[in-house]
Protein backbone atom coordinates (compact mmCIF):
# COMPACT_ATOMS: atom_id res chain seq x y z
CA UNK A 1 0.00 0.00 0.00
CA UNK A 2 1.43 3.43 -1.07
CA UNK A 3 0.53 6.39 1.32
CA UNK A 4 -0.26 9.51 0.56
CA UNK A 5 1.25 12.89 1.66
CA UNK A 6 -1.86 13.30 3.83
CA UNK A 7 -2.32 9.99 4.73
CA UNK A 8 -1.45 8.90 8.38
CA UNK A 9 -0.37 5.84 10.41
CA UNK A 10 -4.26 5.67 11.55
CA UNK A 11 -5.68 5.36 7.43
CA UNK A 12 -2.93 2.78 6.84
CA UNK A 13 -4.13 0.43 9.92
CA UNK A 14 -7.57 0.79 8.69
CA UNK A 15 -8.65 4.09 10.23
CA UNK A 16 -7.45 2.45 14.10
CA UNK A 17 -4.88 4.58 15.65
CA UNK A 18 -2.03 2.96 17.87
CA UNK A 19 -4.07 3.09 21.12
CA UNK A 20 -0.86 3.30 23.13
CA UNK A 21 0.82 5.96 21.43
CA UNK A 22 0.87 8.47 24.02
CA UNK A 23 2.28 5.76 26.76
CA UNK A 24 5.39 5.34 24.54
CA UNK A 25 5.77 9.04 24.10
CA UNK A 26 5.88 9.91 27.60
CA UNK A 27 8.12 6.71 28.32
CA UNK A 28 10.54 8.27 26.45
CA UNK A 29 10.46 11.61 27.32
CA UNK A 30 11.02 10.48 30.52
CA UNK A 31 13.87 8.22 30.08
CA UNK A 32 15.51 11.37 28.37
CA UNK A 33 14.44 13.47 31.26
CA UNK A 34 16.34 11.05 33.91
CA UNK A 35 19.31 10.97 31.17
CA UNK A 36 19.36 14.87 31.32
CA UNK A 37 19.37 14.84 35.20
CA UNK A 38 21.90 12.18 35.85
CA UNK A 39 24.49 13.87 33.36
CA UNK A 40 23.56 17.35 35.39
CA UNK A 41 24.27 15.53 38.80
CA UNK A 42 27.46 14.10 37.04
CA UNK A 43 28.45 17.57 36.06
CA UNK A 44 28.21 19.11 39.57
CA UNK A 45 30.02 16.19 41.32
CA UNK A 46 32.82 15.93 38.81
CA UNK A 47 35.35 18.11 40.82
CA UNK A 48 34.58 16.33 43.62
CA UNK A 49 35.14 13.02 42.24
CA UNK A 50 38.46 14.10 40.37
CA UNK A 51 39.70 15.00 43.79
CA UNK A 52 38.62 12.56 45.64
CA UNK A 53 39.78 9.76 43.23
CA UNK A 54 42.67 11.23 41.92
CA UNK A 55 41.31 11.15 38.62
CA UNK A 56 43.62 12.90 35.02
CA UNK A 57 41.94 14.78 32.73
CA UNK A 58 41.03 12.02 30.25
CA UNK A 59 39.55 10.23 32.99
CA UNK A 60 37.07 12.67 34.53
CA UNK A 61 36.03 12.57 30.25
CA UNK A 62 35.13 8.93 30.86
CA UNK A 63 33.57 9.78 33.91
CA UNK A 64 30.78 12.38 31.70
CA UNK A 65 30.73 10.53 28.69
CA UNK A 66 30.03 6.54 29.29
CA UNK A 67 26.59 6.62 31.18
CA UNK A 68 25.21 8.55 28.36
CA UNK A 69 26.26 6.69 25.95
CA UNK A 70 25.17 3.40 27.40
CA UNK A 71 21.71 4.90 28.07
CA UNK A 72 21.21 5.78 24.62
CA UNK A 73 22.41 2.19 23.47
CA UNK A 74 20.15 1.12 25.76
CA UNK A 75 16.90 4.01 24.24
CA UNK A 76 17.88 2.48 20.97
CA UNK A 77 17.70 -1.53 21.44
CA UNK A 78 14.31 -1.37 23.43
CA UNK A 79 12.97 1.00 20.85
CA UNK A 80 13.79 -1.07 18.27
CA UNK A 81 12.73 -4.11 19.90
CA UNK A 82 9.29 -2.69 20.71
CA UNK A 83 9.39 -1.27 17.00
CA UNK A 84 9.51 -4.53 15.54
CA UNK A 85 6.94 -6.03 18.13
CA UNK A 86 4.25 -3.42 17.33
CA UNK A 87 5.50 -3.58 13.15
CA UNK A 88 4.56 -7.83 13.29
CA UNK A 89 1.15 -7.70 15.21
CA UNK A 90 -2.03 -8.66 13.32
Amino acid sequence: MRLGPRSTAASARGGVPYPRRWLVAVVMVGAVLINVIDITIVNFALPTIGRDLEASGTQLEWIVSVPPQAAFAAVQVDAAIYAFSITTEQ
